[in-house]
């Protein structure tokens, strides 16, 4: 809220809309839903030449791809939109990725598998640009973001093994990168994906260690942890549920009421 607020005080757009990037993820953490919708509504006017222009490109993209694929919600993620123009010139390609990548996992994880094929091509024109701009970052982020959508087409097809094969070792290359200052963190992680991926295939133990995986680096993200939660329950694990459950409502105290993971958190911790 104070680099916000700097932010406004100066009238740097750029500065203004990263700093909205962060407190998106931040309230998506503590399940306040409503506060992070807020945050990249009325959003201030980005200009070229701006100090943080790029930083501001970047955001404008990601918070709306961020709020639908961190709650879930992937009708949402597949029907994304971005005003026209608003990566001038065609450029910026690693801002445009996070909009086309959710775009494609909700296309992919909502069955549609020839929409995300579509997508999915679109990700990896957008690598080669970046490639072709000799980019040093970039292109392995997006190309790790490639690999996430094409295991869930995978899985979306029905080829199980290949699914988590392929997930499996997008997550192991990410976590083998470092992150980027630009974002307060990747829209998902992979190993978090992993991890919802294994529970979907029935694979709770495995499952489990890719959430805690994902929270060693990553502390306190809400879905990794009630992701924890629901695979240690499911895996006969009662106390490390219980742990994972309680820290969730521990750091949900001023969340959404519909926010089904705290709700399903004190479901199961309310029973004797």
């Amino acid at each position: 809220l104070a680099s916000k607020a700097a932010a406004q005080k100066s009238g740097d757009a750029g500065d203004e809309l990263h700093a909205r990037d962060y407190l998106v993820y931040a309230y998506l953490q503590r399940g306040q839903d409503r506060e992070a919708r807020k945050a990249f509504q009325s959003l201030p006017q980005l200009q070229p030449g701006d100090a943080a222009y790029f930083a501001g490109l970047f955001s404008i993209a990601t918070m709306p791809a961020r709020f639908a694929v961190e709650r879930h919600r992937w009708a949402d993620a597949a029907a994304l939109t971005l005003p026209p123009n608003t990566f001038p010139g065609g450029r910026y390609a690693a801002a445009e990725s996070n909009h086309v990548y959710a775009r494609a996992l909700g296309l992919a994880r909502t069955g549609d598998v020839k929409g995300a094929q579509t997508a999915l091509q679109e990700l990896s024109a957008l690598r080669d640009t970046l490639t072709r701009e000799q980019d040093k970052y970039w292109p392995e982020q997006v190309g790790i973001q490639a690999d996430v959508v094409t295991a869930w087409i995978a899985l979306a097809e029905g080829n199980k093994d290949d699914a988590s094969r392929q997930m499996r070792a997008a997550a192991d290359h990410e976590d083998a990168t470092d992150k980027h200052a630009v974002t307060p963190g990747s829209i998902a992680p992979a190993r978090e994906l992993l991890g919802e991926m294994l529970l979907e295939l029935k694979q709770p133990v495995p499952a489990l260690e890719a959430f805690e995986t994902t929270l060693r680096a990553a502390p306190d993200r809400l879905n990794s942890l009630a992701g924890a939660a629901r695979a240690a329950e499911l895996a006969g694990n009662r106390e490390k549920a219980k742990t994972y459950y309680a820290r969730v409502v521990a750091n949900c105290q001023t969340a959404d009421d519909d926010r089904a993971e705290v709700r399903d958190a004190k479901v199961f911790l309310a029973r004797k």
